[in-house]
């Protein structure tokens, strides 16, 4: 890239440049037309870097900013990096995606109500604990497999079949 003089440096506060290397954290190596500089990720900008991205810069010297994700020459994954605990906040908020996958070492979630619905339903849990005041169950076949059953009962416990 070609070198800009010491006075045009000074003017100028938005460039493009071009992301050398990504490393770790938030600080990247990037090439402009006023040559190499290091630049910290702003805060508002969600989308992590990755080598060979243009990406939109805001300062100059040692005081830029990496503002935005331009264009991504590869197909690398955007991925979503925020800076601190955040909220995502709305009166409707939706997700869409082919696949959904969540990863989490601790996971909560909190509804009025949750409804659910699809083709199948997996879960795969080393143990499972439903705890609930009321639970309505309807099922038109029902197949179980079990090692060991163990059914405790209370005070008004009921069980009714049909035919078995």
């Amino acid at each position: 890239m070609n070198a800009l003089t010491q006075a045009e440096q000074e003017h100028r506060y938005l460039t493009k440049a071009l992301v050398l290397d990504a490393g770790e954290g938030d600080c990247f190596r990037l090439a402009s037309d006023a040559g190499e500089t290091v630049a910290k990720r702003a805060f508002s900008c969600l989308i992590r870097p990755e080598a060979g991205d243009l990406v939109l810069v805001a300062g100059t010297g040692s005081d830029c900013h990496l503002l935005a994700v331009l264009d991504r020459p590869t197909s690398a994954p955007a991925v979503i990096t925020l800076p601190a605990e955040a909220i995502v906040s709305g009166r409707k908020t939706e997700l869409k995606s082919e696949i959904l996958k969540i990863q989490s070492s601790d996971t909560e979630g909190k509804s009025g109500r949750l409804k659910m619905g699809g083709g199948l339903l997996g879960l795969d849990f080393a143990i499972l604990s439903v705890s609930a005041k009321q639970m309505i169950v309807v099922v038109r076949n029902l197949v179980q497999r079990c090692r060991r059953l163990r059914l405790e009962a209370g005070q008004n416990a009921s069980i009714a079949a049909g035919r078995l």
